[in-house]
């Protein structure tokens, strides 16, 4: 039992010289006697990616600006299948419906013949897409409960927000993100009301892309962000060095955040805080749950991505670092790179029992003895506002591999991808990949200046025969002739 004579004890030693002088910067442990404890290990292998699955035919958004995005996680512990109806039965005792390494199971999972967007990591729930990202935390203390999954509501929650939010992609008047989780959450109630009853909360933080302005030419990135909890968006402004924009945590109590679901007396409508903010191209946008800012404070939050930033763009990367969370080839994408690198320091605190962290000062604060890093799922994504650099009615044709010693010609390939790229303002060049559709198997391979320069050519002779992009997976021909015309090649 904790008596109020420990606690004092505890607040005088860590005020006192001696202790300061023995607390290093680098290593931000405290000092303890060489006993046996019981180290904190993540059950679940981090992972890492680009965007989270989407549906082959979804709406697009009009926007002229889209998020380059990464996303790493890593969970404390699996989190319970998901139930029927959401999940059909796996066909393997081996499938696991929820896993963020196996995209193509999760796929399966389904709500109101909708594929659910986004993925689990633990009872954590991310989403990644080119205009807007969200990070939900469901609250764990519901795995205790015969009908408690707050990983479903987590996820629920983010899959109807998004669906809300992608019935507005047209609009180009002030949009209301909060009316958004206000129906996403009515929905998600009623989708685990009916069949069966489903118990969980769950804390909630997105980010939607949008803009200011009546056309393309004098827009301006403008970005709403809507948090409910203790999930936070950063925003930062890498040209500055700073912290452009936080969002506040909100509390009941201590590590009782606001939440939404069952029993909780919180609302979207009453509870939700909603906030505005004007971007600049290269700005960054960070949502991260708890398991990160309970680890890392804010300020070695802005260093660790100001260094990930510089590393990549200087190459100094090392080769452990790439074969750090496999496949090798996710790793060559710079937010991921961002992304990984806050993961990989908040789990380094978190699996430390003598690391000082914000979650152990703020139980210091409440009395409670309470020292080391806090293990939780810990979920990082990054965006990068990006806006085209070209603004035409483009189609892409894309060609199979070139057999091996086969000339460069169009006749013996077959066409795989045929992509109408109207509006214009849907074209968006950026590092392996274009635009705010999903490209990346086919320029994964591409460098931003080649492309430039490719389109540049397209662009400098629009009558001429098509001009070939070469990748190490084929060629690829681009014309601004309409679909049906290119066809014929």
């Amino acid at each position: 039992m904790v008596t109020q004579d420990t606690v004092t004890t505890i607040l005088l030693m860590i005020r006192s010289p001696q202790w300061t002088a023995a607390r290093t910067t680098s290593s931000r442990r405290l000092i303890r006697p060489r006993t046996p404890v019981r180290q904190y290990r993540a059950a679940v292998w981090p992972s890492y990616g680009i965007t989270t699955p989407v549906p082959d035919r979804y709406p697009h958004s009009r926007s002229p600006f889209c998020f380059q995005t990464g996303y790493a996680l890593c969970a404390k512990r699996p989190s319970r299948p998901f139930p029927p109806p959401f999940l059909s039965p796996p066909s393997s005792s081996f499938s696991d419906p929820l896993t963020t390494h196996y995209q193509s199971q999760d796929k399966r999972l389904s709500v109101g013949g909708e594929l659910v967007r986004g993925l689990n990591n633990g009872d954590d729930a991310v989403l990644v897409a080119d205009n807007f990202i969200g990070v939900n935390d469901g609250v764990g203390a519901w795995a205790t409960k015969e009908r408690g999954h707050a990983a479903l509501w987590s996820r629920l929650l983010l899959h109807f927000w998004a669906l809300e939010a992608e019935r507005q992609v047209d609009k180009t008047s002030k949009l209301d993100p909060v009316e958004y989780l206000q129906r996403a959450y009515e929905e998600t109630i009623r989708a685990t009301t009916s069949p069966n009853e489903w118990l969980g909360t769950t804390t909630t933080v997105t980010a939607l892309l949008h803009f200011t302005g009546d056309n393309a030419e004098n827009a301006k990135p403008l970005l709403y962000v809507t948090n409910l909890g203790d999930c936070k968006v950063l925003v930062i402004r890498p040209s500055e060095e700073k912290v452009l924009f936080r969002t506040t945590e909100q509390w009941h109590w201590f590590d009782c955040p606001m939440q939404l679901g069952t029993n909780s007396v919180d609302t979207p409508r009453k509870d939700a805080v909603l906030s505005e903010v004007q971007l600049e191209e290269d700005d960054l946008v960070l949502a991260v749950s708890d398991g990160v800012l309970d680890n890392l404070w804010e300020h070695e939050v802005l260093t660790i991505t100001l260094d990930s930033l510089k590393k990549w763009d200087e190459g100094r990367f090392e080769e452990k670092d790439i074969e750090w969370a496999p496949p090798a080839h996710l790793a060559d994408e710079r937010m991921v790179f961002v992304a990984r690198e806050l993961l990989k320091a908040a789990l380094a605190i978190a699996q430390d029992p003598f690391a000082e962290s914000p979650y152990m000062e703020k139980a210091i604060e409440e009395g409670l003895a309470i020292e080391g890093g806090k293990m939780d799922d810990i979920s990082v994504v990054v965006g990068a506002s990006t806006w085209p650099k070209f603004r035409l009615p483009v189609t892409i044709v894309a060609f199979e591999p070139l057999q091996r010693g086969q000339p460069h010609g169009r006749s013996p390939l077959s066409t795989v991808h045929s992509l109408d790229l109207r509006p214009a303002a849907d074209f968006v060049p950026s590092s392996s990949r274009l635009g705010i559709f999903d490209t990346r198997k086919l320029f994964k391979c591409a460098r931003l200046s080649t492309l430039e320069n490719w389109m540049h050519l397209l662009v400098d002779s629009p009558n001429s025969n098509p001009p070939s992009f070469p990748t190490d997976r084929g060629l690829i021909y681009a014309s601004l002739m309409p679909p049906d015309a290119i066809a014929v090649l």
